[in-house]
């Protein structure tokens, strides 16, 4: 069992990285249904880097990241006049537009895929990687751009009433919440010692979005949590693995029925935080009056 454990945890913290990316996208008030394409973006530019310069692994992670960050500050920007719905729409065609571009090169391996990539992450560096974009969102949620974020995604007319630019807000919004993605894909690439088309395919897309949603939406414990259940679940129930999306499609629509948040939700955290708040303070005043 434990020799198998790594293969089953890698895998799924690197989707938890990428889903608290998403995370920080929804925090400003946008949904990307196509994620899964920076995902790639972060892979391959760091596939490339690590075999074409001989760049250190981590460090060509780091470049992937870097490069997903600026192609989804770019998408942003162009697409950023677009409403709600049509910016995810809008998404799901970058998505897609990428996905085919990528098949089609034969530099980048073509529908095969990039081959050749260097084996140099395990386990440890992706619970350190997820360990510091954890500490990210955190940090960035107790800053005053977070709740910038928070307040554009709550009434855009009230926050420029505040003389809060939106355009802005949601462009660094997403070029954070991306270039996560992208180095979730730059792990996965030195993981594997390849990265194909189908890792930045519509179905994870879909995925990370099912995570998120039953998750929970508000807060990145949301983000873990989705990504955790909804990951490890296909390997304790075996009989589930083919039929994996009914079985998410059937979960999300109870949870959007009874919980739209998802499961955790910020008022939740805020609840457990004044819980135990009181529960220390008890605590030190019981050790006091000994």
């Amino acid at each position: 069992m434990m020799d198998i454990l790594p293969s089953i945890l890698t895998p799924v913290l690197v989707n938890c990285i990428a889903v608290v990316g998403l995370y920080v996208i929804a925090a400003s008030g946008r949904i990307s249904a196509g994620h899964a394409a920076f995902f790639g973006i972060g892979g391959y530019a760091s596939g490339l880097t690590s075999i074409h310069l001989a760049v250190p692994p981590l460090l060509s992670v780091a470049l992937g990241m870097v490069v997903a960050a600026l192609v989804g500050a770019a998408f942003a920007l162009i697409a950023d006049r677009l409403s709600h719905w049509f910016f995810a729409v809008a998404t799901l065609a970058f998505a897609v537009m990428v996905l085919s571009l990528v098949s089609t090169v034969d530099a980048l391996g073509g529908a095969t895929g990039l081959y050749g990539i260097p084996i140099a992450v395990g386990l440890g560096e992706v619970a350190g990687a997820l360990i510091l974009a954890v500490g990210f969102a955190i940090w960035l949620d107790s800053t005053d751009f977070g709740r910038t974020m928070r307040a554009v995604r709550d009434s855009e007319p009230a926050a420029r009433a505040l003389a809060i630019n939106p355009t802005y807000v949601r462009c660094i919004a997403y070029a954070l919440g991306t270039g996560l993605a992208g180095a979730a894909g730059g792990l996965w690439s030195h993981y594997l010692g390849l990265i194909k088309p189908g890792d930045m395919s519509l179905d994870r897309s879909l995925l990370y979005l099912i995570y998120l949603s039953i998750g929970g939406i508000e807060h990145w414990i949301g983000a873990l949590l989705g990504t955790f259940l909804l990951d490890l679940l296909p390997e304790f129930i075996r009989f589930s693995r083919g039929y994996r999306f009914a079985l998410f499609g059937g979960l999300l629509a109870l949870v959007m029925v009874l919980r739209p948040s998802g499961i955790v939700g910020r008022a939740e955290v805020d609840k457990v935080k004044v819980a135990w708040t009181k529960l220390r303070r008890f605590g030190l005043t019981r050790r006091s009056s000994a």
